[in-house]
């Protein structure tokens, strides 16, 4: 979309005791947002963005005035920005839970404890 990179995740996708924050907004806003506690925000999509020719402003926003919408959100889906998101192979990720210890990036970031 036009308001930069987010991943498209069905519910049964996102581990959601990690997001244990929630604000419901209202039935006519766009989402729900759900958030870790180091802060991630995940959008649970209520409705579409095809009324909305552009983004809110911010670092990835593009004004490229669609009619359609600026973005293919669809309702009953979650979406994360990419920048929020690491990726960990899944066997690696239950072993770290499993044995409560730090799961590190390439670099040796720690990204999860």
């Amino acid at each position: 979309g036009d308001d930069g990179p987010y991943v498209e995740f069905r519910h049964e996708q996102l581990v959601w005791v990690m997001f244990p924050l929630i604000k419901r907004r209202p039935p006519w806003t766009y989402y729900d947002e759900h958030y870790t506690v180091s802060g991630i925000k995940a959008y649970d999509q209520k409705k579409t963005v095809g009324d909305k020719p552009n983004p809110p402003p911010g670092e990835w926003s593009a004004r490229n005035n669609r009619p359609e919408g600026y973005a293919g959100y669809r309702p009953g889906f979650v979406y994360v920005s990419a920048d929020s998101l690491r990726c960990v192979e899944e066997r690696v990720w239950r072993q770290a839970m499993m044995t409560k210890s730090v799961l590190h990036d390439l670099k040796g970031n720690p990204v999860w404890h």
